[in-house]
C-alpha cells in the first residue's frame, strides 16, 4: 500500500466503485471516502484488475481519477510484481472458485442442498460449501464468504499457535510464548505491543508457511528490540539468515481482500 498526502477537511463516509484504464490494464476501483480528519490517500492494488483506495472525504471522482493517472508508474510497478506472482484466487466465493491456503490453490465448490444453513467442509485442497436452495445467489455468495472467512480463523488459530511455540523452544532468550492475538488487518502483517503481546493477520494462513514463520519470528524479535535498527536485523538474522528471502517472497504475495 502507498499513502501519499494531501489538504483534506472532514466530510460525510460514503463509496463508489468505477473502472480506470492504465495502459492495457483496465482496474476496477472500489474507493472508500472517509468523514474522519484523513489527510492523504492510500492505496492498495488488490490483484492485477482491483484496486482500493481511502481518500479524504472532501474528494471528488474526478479528483481521485487525476491522482491516480498521476501515479500510474507507481501503479504498473505494483501490478508488474503481482503478475510476477500469480495468486490462486478467482476474486469471488462462488462454485468451482479457487482460493489461497497456505500459498496453494483450494477449489471451493457449492453443494446445494436441504440445508438450513451454509457450513463448509472437506479438506484442502478441495472443500465444500453446503448452500440451501432456497436462498438467492447474491445472498447465498455473501454468507459463504463469511463462513469461508470464519474456515479460515479456524485454521489459524490452531496453526499459528503451533507455530510461536516451535520457535520459541528455538529462542533461548525466551522463557515463554508471548499473548497471541488474532486479527485480520488490511495493511500489516504482525505487530508487537509494548505490553510483549503479538498479533497477527489471519490472512497469513493464505501465505505460504515460510512467510508466516517469518512473521512469527520477526514479531518475536521485537520482545527484545522494539525497532529495526542493526541490533534488530542481527538479531532476526541470528534465528532466520534467509529473513530477506521470506520478506520478499510476503512481500509478493497479494493480501485477499475477503
Amino acid at each position: 500500500m502507498c499513502v501519499f498526502h494531501s489538504a483534506a477537511s472532514p466530510q460525510a463516509n460514503r463509496q463508489e466503485r468505477f473502472s480506470l484504464q492504465l495502459n492495457t490494464f483496465t482496474l476496477d476501483c472500489q474507493v472508500n471516502y472517509s468523514a474522519r480528519r484523513q489527510r492523504s490517500i492510500a492505496v492498495r492494488v488488490l490483484d492485477p484488475s482491483r484496486l482500493r483506495v481511502n481518500a479524504p472525504g472532501h474528494y471528488t471522482q474526478a479528483q481521485v481519477r487525476a491522482f491516480l493517472n498521476s501515479r500510474q508508474r507507481w501503479l504498473s510497478r505494483q501490478i508488474a510484481s503481482l503478475q510476477a506472482r500469480p495468486c490462486p484466487w478467482s476474486g469471488h466465493c462462488r462454485d468451482n472458485s479457487l482460493h489461497p491456503f497456505l500459498g496453494q490453490a483450494v477449489q471451493l465448490r457449492w453443494h446445494t442442498g436441504n440445508h438450513k444453513r451454509v457450513r463448509i467442509s472437506g479438506t484442502p485442497p478441495t472443500l465444500v460449501a453446503h448452500v440451501p436452495a432456497t436462498l438467492p445467489v447474491a445472498e447465498t455468495e455473501a454468507k459463504v464468504t463469511a463462513c469461508l472467512q470464519r474456515w479460515y480463523r479456524q485454521q489459524a488459530e490452531a496453526l499459528f499457535a503451533q507455530r510461536l511455540q516451535h520457535w520459541v523452544d528455538r529462542i533461548d532468550w525466551l522463557q515463554q510464548p508471548p499473548v497471541l492475538k488474532l486479527r485480520r488487518m488490511r495493511s500489516r502483517w504482525g505487530s508487537c505491543s509494548s505490553r510483549g503481546h503479538i498479533t497477527l493477520n489471519t490472512h497469513l494462513i493464505q501465505t505460504p508457511p515460510e512467510c508466516l514463520d517469518y512473521v512469527i519470528v520477526h514479531e518475536l524479535c521485537h520482545l527484545r528490540e522494539m525497532n529495526h535498527g542493526r541490533a534488530f536485523h542481527a538479531l532476526q538474522a541470528g534465528i532466520l539468515p534467509d529473513w530477506k528471502t521470506r520478506k520478499n517472497t510476503l512481500t509478493a504475495f497479494p493480501l485477499p481482500d475477503h
